[in-house]
Order: structure tokens, then C-alpha cells, then sequence
């Protein structure tokens, strides 16, 4: 790569350096980064409009999509795609607790004037989540006629399992699109298609980002420590969204929208994703059944944490999660 650097955008590389999952190259200027372009052009070029935005809002440590010396935004290497992206800083180290930096980070980009078409779920969890549960249901049915793996037999054993719990979160979204308990919090914002500390990360990469309502990265955050088998979890999620809301509240809507998103079972769908692309179904069935084991212990977390919102904020019936 350090070649095609050099001869198409005349960039002199003076090392190389090995961070954050990513290979960055740098001079006395800034870093480079190459990463394959997998998603179709329409999607990246909104990606790419997103990360401008960022460092416009002082987010330096965003990878930024710059041309070449022909004006292409993308070149072709070894059959593959790519775009090379420039980070004008990397971030060190928050100053705020987690809650409080990704808080100012959904704040500070709400005022992203455009709603991208391509990147964009807000206002379309309900279709988008009934799409997908209807989809993975068909497919799982074709698969069980030629496929005779455990895995689909215990995939068809806890299916029925998570079609209940997918209609709950449904009709809460259902419920929660019909109500006018919002406020300005509930705007979209910039986000990212599956938050994992990104705004604690030296950079922001750019294919990572989305628009959505704040809530789909405060979800993310509390399911993934809520799967993690560390006791002080719930106790974790607490924190995080008292600090996040010393610096933004959140709405009534936005914590039956947090709910709704933490009742829908992503990570089985994940699992089920993963599985039509590989053939590691041995890998599936046990990742499967350590998900199936530890469900009650994360049911009983959201249960806890809703039972904290409510007590504020009294969201009013919402379904009641339940092993069976």
C-alpha cells in the first residue's frame, strides 16, 4: 500500500504503526489509513458527508476519505476495493466518563443538518425489526429442510422463544412511535451501526457511522455489559446513564425506545446472521447455547434496569420479559 500512497496521492510515509485493530501509516502531518469498501458507493459517500461533519464539529480523530491525484475517492487493489482516509489527530484519552462523552458527542451532532437515505433507521425501527424477524424466520425454515445440523434443531427449539420476545419489543416501539412524550433529545443524531466505546477510541472510523435516534448506541453499550458475566453489570448501566444525563435527559419516549431496542433479541439475530455464512456450525450451536444459557440472567438485568427508569420516570406498563 505504501506505494500506491506515494505514486497516487503523493504522500510520503515516514512509518507505519499498528493500533486499534487498524494499520495506519503516518509522516509529520497526520496518519493514513486504507480500508476496503465493501458497501455500496451511495452508502460511503453519505459516510463520508457524516465524518466531514465530525471534524467540522471538532472530532479530529475521524478518518477522513481524501481523493487521489485523478479525483478518485476510490482504487482498485488485488480485486478489492479501497479508500484511503486521513486522521488529522488521534484522541488520547476522554475527559469525561463514558456516559458524559457520548452524550456531548449525540448533542453536539443533532444539529447534522440532512437525514442520510442509505444510513439512516431513525423513525423505521418498527418496519426494519418486523422485516428482519420475517426474513430470518423463512430462511430458517429453508434451511431445516436440507440442513440437519443440531444447531438448527436448537435454533428451531428457541425460535419460538424469540419470535415472543421480538413481537414484545415491537409493540413497544409501536406504542412508543404513537406517543408525544418527547423533546428535543429525541431528534436524530449521528451514531454508529453498532456502538462499542467508539467515542473512547483513538479514531472514528468512518464506516462505523450512522444516523439514528440516541438511544440505538446507549442499547448497544447496556446489552453488550449486560451479556458479559460481570456481577456489577447492572450496577454498570446505571452509572453510565446517570452520567450520560447529567449532560443530556432523555425523554420519556427515549427510555421506552432504550427498552424496546434492549427487549429485542440482536444478539440471537447476530448469531443467526453468522451462521448463513459459514460453516463453522459446530461454532454456531455452542455460541447458541451459551447465549440460550445466560438469557435468563440477561432478562433479569433488563428487568432491573427498567425497574431503576421507572421508578423516576414512570414509563407505565411495558411488557414483562420471560424464559419459557
Amino acid at each position: 500500500m505504501r506505494h500506491i500512497l506515494h505514486n497516487d496521492y503523493e504522500i510520503q510515509i515516514t512509518g507505519e504503526r499498528f493500533q486499534n485493530g487498524h494499520h495506519y501509516y503516518y509522516n509529520d502531518d497526520y496518519h493514513y489509513v486504507t480500508m476496503s469498501t465493501d458497501n455500496k458507493k451511495v452508502i460511503y459517500m453519505e459516510q463520508f458527508a457524516l465524518a466531514h461533519f465530525l471534524v467540522d464539529q471538532g472530532f479530529y480523530q475521524t478518518t477522513l476519505p481524501i481523493p487521489n491525484i485523478y479525483g478518485e475517492w476510490f482504487f482498485k487493489y488485488k480485486g478489492q476495493q479501497y479508500v484511503v482516509l486521513k486522521i488529522i489527530q488521534f484522541q488520547t484519552s476522554a475527559r469525561q466518563a463514558h456516559g458524559q462523552t457520548l452524550a456531548y458527542f449525540h448533542k453536539l451532532n443533532r444539529s447534522y443538518p440532512y437525514e442520510p437515505k442509505h444510513v439512516s433507521s431513525y423513525g423505521g425501527w418498527y418496519d426494519l425489526w418486523i422485516d428482519k424477524l420475517t426474513m430470518y424466520e423463512r430462511h430458517i425454515q429453508d434451511q431445516e429442510t436440507v440442513r440437519s445440523h443440531p444447531f438448527y434443531q436448537l435454533l428451531h427449539d428457541v425460535f419460538p422463544y424469540i419470535i415472543g420476545v421480538s413481537e414484545n419489543a415491537v409493540q413497544t416501539v409501536r406504542e412508543t412511535d404513537n406517543s408525544s412524550q418527547f423533546n428535543e433529545s429525541d431528534q436524530g443524531t449521528i451514531t454508529f451501526q453498532r456502538y462499542d466505546r467508539h467515542v473512547l477510541n483513538p479514531t472514528i472510523i468512518l464506516n462505523d457511522l450512522a444516523y439514528d435516534h440516541l438511544t440505538r448506541d446507549l442499547a448497544e453499550y447496556i446489552r453488550s455489559i449486560f451479556l458479559q458475566g460481570e456481577k456489577d453489570a447492572v450496577k454498570e448501566g446505571k452509572r453510565f446513564l446517570q452520567d450520560y444525563q447529567s449532560v443530556q435527559s432523555l425523554s420519556h419516549f427515549s427510555w421506552r425506545s432504550l427498552y424496546a431496542r434492549l427487549v429485542y433479541p440482536i444478539h440471537f439475530f447476530d448469531l443467526i446472521a453468522h451462521s448463513f455464512n459459514t460453516k463453522d456450525l459446530d461454532g454456531c450451536y455452542n455460541k447458541l447455547q451459551t447465549l440460550i444459557d445466560g438469557q435468563p440472567q440477561y432478562e433479569e438485568r433488563v428487568q432491573s434496569l427498567y425497574e431503576f427508569i421507572n421508578s423516576d420516570y414512570k414509563l407505565g406498563r411495558l411488557p414483562e420479559l420471560q424464559w419459557s
